[in-house]
């Protein structure tokens, strides 16, 4: 509470030009018509609001990348042309498309019609 208490001070230190010129940053709506006051609240709530979205965009990145970690060693147990039929027959109903079959770690397989 008491970092919340500095911040607003900083901010209340600050012109309204200064002001509206981070609202229009943090994409505050209607911000040219908010008093100085107002301005420094809502410039406070939207910066935590920006915070807690970087954080969960953060989380869903490395989310992102484990998964891709996981994909790529999958993507190692890609079937061969000669083992497999069903290659065979997928090529022979789509034959002008590359198709690539991948054994999934649970024993499904992945089928890619490119």
């Amino acid at each position: 509470m008491d970092n919340n208490e500095n911040k607003k001070d900083q901010l209340l230190k600050l012109t309204v030009r200064i002001l509206r010129q981070e609202a229009k940053k943090l994409l505050i709506p209607l911000y040219s018509r908010k008093n100085k006051a107002l301005l420094v609240d809502l410039i406070l709530k939207y910066q935590k609001k920006a915070l807690i979205e970087n954080q969960i965009n953060n989380d869903r990145e490395l989310y992102v990348d484990k998964n891709c970690k996981d994909n790529s060693e999958v993507s190692k147990n890609i079937i061969s042309d000669e083992d497999s039929k069903l290659k065979r027959l997928l090529s022979k109903s789509f034959p002008d498309k590359k198709i690539t079959v991948t054994d999934n770690k649970d024993g499904s397989q992945t089928i890619l019609i490119n």
